[in-house]
């Protein structure tokens, strides 16, 4: 794939020097991919959203994208309906699901979820995760094998939007943003919950992407969306054309090659890409073919 590249990749061309991709060998092609959606504010109730419906975008691009396999929207709100429901698949809480429900629960019960529904029956799984999706997300697999969580996961790639795994740094004010719920207090920096995911490794095996850093966000910074040991980070540092802000990371289904951004890979310097592709179509190629 052809890449328009600023000056000091161009030099780095110039003097022979690759430009590292996004790669893998090996990879179980068209594995279901579970779409973990983010923090729902509302107070008290039961709310939630389709989770179906949130996921379709991806899915569209995803087979835009020549993908085969099912895109399963994931359930945790006890208003949540249309995916694959996680509600206390741990079996130790017995709580309405809202959002005062700990994230590090959501994670307990997303493992068992993944290990029951999938991972036991030798099936491997991506995931895709928008903001809070993220932690529950990292928080799963993080902890695997330890007390109180499945002795291992069959998860392939993940690909997180505008997590804050280092807290939300760019909401003016979060008791304002997000109320004084358990979850919105977990996902304030400084946080007991975000202090020890920071203490976390990386999961082994896992092909793990991160996306943010969008002008308009006024959730989290490109500093704390790329805050976890993953092995590619996006950043979307531009305001045209698309200017993402929280939740267009999620919605934007073009297949254009004309949005500015930086990558880095592990262990390499940043790559600025003068033009490349959008965020749900770098995700769906993340996940399909592991090379951008």
């Amino acid at each position: 794939m052809k890449r328009l590249l600023i000056s000091v990749v161009t030099v780095l061309l110039t003097l022979g020097v690759a430009v590292p991709a996004h790669a893998d060998t090996t990879r179980v092609p068209n594995v279901p991919v579970l779409w973990v959606h983010g923090i729902i504010n509302t107070l008290g109730g039961c709310a939630g959203i389709d989770t179906a419906k949130q996921a379709a975008p991806f899915a569209s691009v995803l087979a835009s994208n020549g993908y085969t396999g099912p895109v399963v929207g994931v359930d945790y709100y006890c208003g949540d309906k249309n995916g694959m429901s996680i509600l206390n698949a741990a079996g130790t809480y017995g709580k309405m699901y809202n959002n005062n429900v700990p994230i590090e629960r959501l994670g307990q019960d997303f493992a068992w979820a993944v290990y029951n529904n999938y991972t036991s029956k030798g099936q491997y799984v991506s995931v895709a995760a928008h903001s809070m999706g993220g932690l529950i997300t990292a928080y799963a697999l993080t902890h695997v094998g330890q007390s109180g969580f499945p002795p291992s996961l069959l998860v392939q790639d993940v690909v997180t939007f505008s997590t804050p795994y280092a807290g939300t740094d760019r909401a003016p004010n979060v008791a304002l943003w997000c109320g004084s719920t358990v979850q919105c207090t977990e996902g304030a920096p400084g946080s007991a919950f975000v202090t020890d995911l920071a203490k976390q490794a990386a999961p082994a095996g896992v092909d793990w992407t991160t996306m943010g850093g969008g002008p308009a966000d006024t959730v989290d910074s490109y500093a704390s969306s790329s805050a976890f040991p993953a092995q590619h980070k996006i950043n979307y540092y531009s305001k045209t054309p698309v200017n993402y802000n929280h939740n267009t990371y999620i919605s934007d289904q073009s297949l254009a090659v004309d949005e500015p951004l930086a990558y880095t890979n592990s262990g390499q310097p940043t790559y600025y890409l003068a033009t490349a592709k959008h965020s749900l179509n770098l995700a769906a190629l993340a996940m399909i073919t592991n090379t951008w």
